[in-house]
């Protein structure tokens, strides 16, 4: 008899907040690749603004999502924390 959906032999599973060890391995890689073709980077940057700057800039743009964290909506309409009825401070 199989495991049904949303079913485990592990019950325990990964701990959260801890990631899976082939996405470290995969990040790790890319990271030494990126850091050993720094100076590359900009040649090729370089090279494709020459005949096409829009390309270049759209380069940069989906480069600088790894690297620069990304702006979350914040909703004002709505206070961030409970209202606290009945407390009352003393001068």
């Amino acid at each position: 008899m199989g495991l049904k959906k949303g079913m485990t032999n592990n019950i325990q599973g990964r701990p959260k907040g801890v990631p899976n060890k082939v996405t470290t391995e995969i990040r790790d890689v890319y990271k030494e690749l990126i850091e050993n073709n720094l100076n590359n980077i900009y040649i090729w940057l370089e090279e494709v603004a020459k005949d096409n700057p829009d390309r270049a800039l759209n380069f940069i743009i989906k480069l600088s999502e790894y690297v620069i964290p990304k702006l979350q909506n914040v909703d004002l309409s709505q206070p961030s924390f409970p209202e606290i009825k009945g407390i009352t401070f003393d001068k």
